[in-house]
């Protein structure tokens, strides 16, 4: 028996063995055999309600089984792809063709040549979607290979030639293609080749000995500055012109300098700040290219308030109603050469049981620990105060334009 007709047996048993019965049924030893539709002899259950006369007999991947079968297969697999290495018509049967800058196109051949002697015809070529361009060479004609409408080429005894793929890289990843080659050869009736690239930046950007594009300066005060500084390579090691943006966001400053010994380098140098407004600081510089391609960086920042509230939201808790409670809350500066001054301090929107309450008896009390830096304010609630939920808000207004701050807070009298 050849390795062929074994394959197909052992693989005709194992789907046996795995599938269910299909057309018998064993009722007490007996079997009743069903043609084109339920049976009906004598003694025969008929069959059950909603059941159709046509069963589906439901595939399984035979690499995927277990157990000896399952080995078996699996190591078929791995001599097929063996064999499809071997053949002769196409070598290598993968290509790496490394890394590819972003909007380049990568060019993989693959060399060719028929071995069998006699003439063969290629019947049919499909590739992947990364595969954007594939040409035959047959003895030095060239034949491009339409993804549609595909007509079987004629390939004479001993040709050489080559298959010519172009992978156009469009955004940064491992890109894997793939070609399916079908052949009249009896003896390699398909050829799979592999082709797989990786699409990179054109330049490299760096700071601080590290392939980053942005660059995280932490938490800084309005009047604060930090230096940013990033490197900028050209990946083929060739020189480039290196441009300023039209315009740069208001706060940063910077000066873009080529290395006079390795004119494939150049250094961006600025700084951010002072002046910032509070908060999340996230801008992205774009510095265009004599080759049309673009380097685009990052700066990232927090922007601390010139001075804090502390505790923004006021809990009271518990308050009891007979001595009432006190709070505080402490206002300063987070530099030095910021200061602050209140205007006025007030107490509003009081609720007792969701109710308004007048502040009679409520207190807000100021102490400047250090002009323009420290303040702490006390709340003082009264005792005396009917039990159940308290809710108000300190409303403090400060001088010179810096704005209104409302502390909130929530207790329960009890």
């Amino acid at each position: 028996m050849t390795v062929s007709a074994m394959r197909m047996s052992l693989g005709f048993l194992v789907l046996l063995s795995v599938l269910p019965s299909c057309g018998k049924e064993e009722k007490g030893g007996g079997v009743s055999t069903r043609a084109n539709g339920p049976s009906s002899p004598a003694g025969n259950q008929s069959e059950p309600k909603g059941q159709p006369e046509n069963r589906v007999i439901e595939g399984v991947v035979l690499e995927d089984l277990p157990g000896k079968a399952g080995e078996y297969f699996r190591n078929e697999k791995k001599q097929q792809e063996a064999r499809w290495a071997k053949q002769g018509w196409f070598q290598p049967a993968s290509l790496d063709l490394g890394e590819v800058s972003i909007g380049k196109v990568a060019h993989g051949v693959f060399k060719f040549r028929n071995p069998t002697g006699k003439p063969q015809t290629i019947q049919q070529v499909s590739s992947s979607c990364v595969c954007q361009k594939l040409v035959l060479n047959v003895n030095g004609k060239l034949i491009p290979i339409p993804k549609k409408q595909f007509k079987p080429i004629p390939i004479p005894a001993d040709a050489e030639g080559s298959l010519t793929i172009d992978v156009a890289v469009t955004d940064v990843s491992k890109k894997l293609g793939e070609v399916l080659i079908r052949l009249s050869d009896p003896d390699v009736p398909v050829v799979r080749l592999k082709v797989q690239s990786v699409g990179v930046d054109e330049f490299q950007v760096s700071h601080d000995g590290k392939a980053e594009r942005s660059i995280w300066l932490g938490t800084m005060t309005v009047r604060q500055s930090k230096q940013v500084a990033f490197d900028v390579r050209s990946r083929d090691k060739q020189a480039f012109v290196l441009k300023m943006p039209e315009e740069l966001p208001k706060g940063l400053k910077v000066q873009i300098h080529q290395d006079p010994k390795e004119p494939s380098h150049w250094r961006i140098e600025g700084t951010v700040g002072p002046g910032l407004s509070p908060g999340p600081y996230s801008k992205t510089l774009e510095f265009p290219t004599d080759r049309g391609a673009s380097v685009t960086v990052g700066v990232d920042a927090m922007v601390s308030p010139r001075f804090v509230v502390e505790p923004g939201y006021l809990p009271l808790v518990m308050i009891p109603k007979k001595k009432g409670k006190t709070a505080t809350v402490t206002i300063r500066s987070l530099d030095p050469q910021d200061r602050f001054e209140i205007e006025k301090v007030a107490i509003e929107n009081l609720k007792l049981r969701r109710r308004p309450l007048a502040s009679k008896g409520f207190q807000v009390k100021t102490d400047i620990q250090k002009p323009g830096q420290k303040v702490v304010l006390t709340l003082t609630v009264p005792p005396g105060l009917q039990p159940g939920p308290l809710e108000g808000g300190i409303k403090i207004y400060f001088k010179n334009g810096q704005g209104v701050r409302l502390v909130r807070f929530v207790g329960f009298v009890r």
